[in-house]
């Protein structure tokens, strides 16, 4: 990225200064709420418009209302996940500016310890009284009898990030544990046969599904429709996932590691987060928590939101490991072939000889119960359609 000269303080820093002031003034923490306001970074991108015009010749800096919206979506994902340095990061190179600038500096500041408008207070009371309202929190349980092993000591959940790209993806741990496989008697689906599987490795995985800011970076025009870099990927077929992973294993791989789709094991005790009800956040979903048929609930009468499109990812609350859009959105593909499940116990399981790849997660038209964490789905691994995405781990290489 291109630093660009300081300037002198002019009517529009001056202007720009005078929000900052008002916004500083109102009294109420950013941490007190998980709401990005839109007008800060509209704001800034305002006052970028006015420091570098077009008769600058600098048009690459004229920002319009979609690439505001657009810098919006991310910062604001980014800063539900506490992660604001890369909220800023994500400010800065919308707004091309030098991070010695003053107006930089004044709008780190102002998301570090500043505070909202009164919009944005009502806005933070309705979600806290909504917090309030919610049902309790599913059940957890920790890994069984965790293996000894590297890694086996770190935190489930516990973050790390990875530069792929240029593109800073957050990855969390799962570490080795044993966990039970399949639906329940009370969910009752067939081809989900409840088991025990033991996973002697623990592996990272990705905070949210593959985005297309990702895909893009790695390997330039997306299979689908670009929506925005905060959007997951789609029409992506499991070949195209391998040769994506195949990019990365050759550039970026971490040392004695390797990315990889989930095995569907690995998968479902992502997902599950220690958890044994239908999904991770409880016995029902309605499209309320998470993006799906809302119109065909499960474990509720209550019909809830169907939207009919993909939602950037982290639009919905992360499962106790960190991990968002586990379920809905789009389809995940796994490792795994389709086949039974095994009646017995089971140690790091893989299925290799089929013909159809196993998907999970289902997607933003299922209906709520194709959602669930048991829940399976299959296709041919040539194929691709408008839900189909992946969401990478990082695992031991193979010596």
């Amino acid at each position: 990225m291109t630093n660009l000269p300081k300037r002198r303080i002019g009517v529009s820093t001056t202007l720009f200064l005078l929000i900052m002031a008002a916004i500083l003034t109102t009294g109420r923490s950013f941490a007190q709420s998980s709401a990005f306001p839109a007008f800060l970074v509209k704001a800034a991108v305002t006052h970028a418009n006015s420091v570098f015009p077009e008769t600058q010749k600098a048009p690459e800096h004229k920002f319009s209302s979609e690439d505001a919206e657009s810098a919006y979506q991310e910062a604001r994902i980014l800063y539900r996940r506490k992660a604001y340095d890369e909220a800023l990061r994500t400010i800065k190179e919308a707004l091309k500016i030098d991070p010695e600038n003053e107006d930089y500096v004044i709008l780190r500041d102002a998301i570090r310890g500043a505070t909202l408008p009164e919009e944005a207070d009502e806005e933070a009371d309705k979600e806290k009284e909504a917090d309030q309202t919610k049902e309790k929190p599913a059940e957890q349980k920790p890994p069984k009898k965790a293996p000894k092993g590297k890694g086996a000591k770190r935190k489930p959940g516990e973050v790390k990030t990875a530069n792929i790209a240029g593109v800073l993806v957050r990855f969390h741990w799962c570490p080795p544990g044993e966990f039970m496989m399949g639906g329940s008697k009370e969910e009752g689906y067939s081809g989900e046969t409840q088991h025990k599987v033991t996973l002697t490795k623990g592996f990272w995985i990705a905070e949210t599904e593959t985005t297309q800011g990702l895909w893009q970076a790695v390997m330039g025009e997306v299979p689908g429709k670009y929506e925005g870099a905060s959007y997951p990927v789609y029409e992506t077929s499991w070949y195209d996932c391998q040769d994506f992973i195949d990019v990365l294993n050759k550039q970026c791989a971490p040392k004695g590691c390797k990315f990889a789709l989930p095995t569907e094991a690995q998968w479902e005790y992502a997902c599950r987060a220690g958890t044994t009800t239908p999904f991770s956040f409880g016995n029902q979903l309605n499209g309320d928590k998470a993006n799906c048929d809302g119109d065909q609930p499960y474990g509720t009468k209550i019909r809830g939101p169907y939207l009919d499109k993909r939602t950037p990812v982290g639009s919905y609350e992360p499962n106790p490991w960190g991990l968002y859009d586990m379920h809905g959105n789009v389809q995940e593909w796994c490792e795994d072939y389709f086949n039974d499940y095994p009646a017995e116990d089971v140690v790091d399981p893989i299925c290799m000889t089929g013909s159809r790849k196993v998907a999970r997660g289902g997607d933003y038209y299922n209906s709520a119960s194709l959602c669930r964490s048991a829940a399976r789905s299959y296709s041919m691994p040539n194929s691709s359609h408008n839900s189909s995405g992946f969401r990478l781990v990082i695992v031991e290489a193979s010596k």
